[in-house]
């Protein structure tokens, strides 16, 4: 399955956008922005395999996240649906290498005909995921604080695997190494200026170099965080807990959260999937779910009212969810239930 960011601001637009992708074979929406920098945030986190994103947004627009994403030289598609037929914004999309630009009101089989067309290229970048994924298990374990000798071994197998594609694949190498330190950086919250550098120009640096950086990386991570900031970062994450067990109906979003918080983005990901084991998305879900097992034991509530009542406002998301984590779509749980 080929995972989808949808960012859009007009939520019926995106709604819709969200039930094309849906029910159009090998796609799945991992995730639902209101505008640019929330995407960007998300992206992050979530890593899809294509972005589909409408360009006029407020606080930071569809034309500033795919350059993003093109600067940044990540493995993502891009799709761009924009009301506005001018030249000028077809132009800067090629610049940022757009894979498709379509014009609002978007047709339901243009959108299915332009995911199918980047059916290719969406397996080719798959790959690209398998390092992606490393670089974030590495990252969790590395927060779990393992020890100096386990966590060399891992980082050293991390590198060597990115370092085999330097030759071959050097965009993305030098992506990938970006990736890893610049995450890394943020979780151990120093970076000197001088340091900071160094991996915007991979070619200057040897392999050696670029071992060395990471080993020092390595030591200071784990001589850092002490235990105050751990119980710190535990009670935060309670309270954001129980604010979800709260409002879980609501469409959270990690902008939001994070700001709460008073974290940026990328670290408030980090603290909340070292103190729960999963992302913000995953867990307002479980605790949706929750309610949902006991809501679809009342004969009388229709699936679509159950859904609504717990937050989801597309039923093949919804259906999606729950299949995933049940095993059984709504009508068979209620079946297996005698309902």
């Amino acid at each position: 399955m080929f995972q989808v960011l949808v960012a859009e601001d007009e939520i019926w637009i995106r709604k819709m956008i969200v039930d094309i992708i849906e029910t159009t074979y090998g796609f799945q929406v991992v995730g639902e922005a209101r505008n640019g920098q929330e995407a960007w945030d998300m992206l992050q986190e979530l890593w899809p395999t294509l972005v589909v994103t409408d360009i006029m947004m407020p606080q930071r627009d569809g034309l500033w996240l795919v350059e993003q994403i093109a600067e940044k030289k990540l493995p993502m598609e891009t799709i761009i649906i924009s009301g506005y037929d001018k030249f000028q914004y077809a132009q800067q999309a090629m610049k940022y290498q757009v894979s498709e630009y379509l014009l609002k009101p978007v047709k339901e089989q243009e959108l299915r005909e332009a995911m199918q067309r980047l059916y290719a290229r969406l397996e080719d970048n798959g790959k690209w995921h398998t390092y992606l994924l490393m670089v974030q298990s590495f990252l969790e374990e590395l927060a779990a604080k393992g020890n100096l000798a386990d966590m060399s071994d891992r980082l050293h197998h991390l590198l060597d695997s990115v370092l085999a594609i330097r030759d071959t694949y050097p965009a993305y190498y030098t992506a990938l190494l970006r990736l890893l330190y610049t995450k890394w950086t943020e979780r151990l919250g120093s970076i000197t200026s001088g340091t900071s550098q160094l991996f915007h120009s991979q070619d200057a640096l040897t392999v050696e170099q670029i071992r060395t950086q990471f080993d020092e990386l390595l030591r200071s991570s784990l001589q850092t965080q002490p235990n105050d900031r751990y119980q710190l970062d535990k009670k935060v994450i309670r309270e954001v807990c129980a604010y979800l067990e709260q409002y879980y109906r609501k469409n959270v979003s990690l902008t939001e959260m994070a700001s709460r918080c008073h974290m940026s983005v990328s670290h408030f990901c980090n603290v909340f999937k070292r103190q729960t084991g999963m992302t913000l998305i995953n867990y307002v879900n479980k605790i949706r779910m929750e309610k949902v097992r006991v809501l679809l034991l009342e004969p009388d509530l229709k699936i679509y009212d159950i859904a609504e009542l717990v937050g989801y406002s597309t039923m093949s998301y919804f259906n999606r969810i729950f299949k995933e984590l049940e095993g059984l779509s709504p009508n068979e749980y209620r079946k297996a239930n005698g309902i």
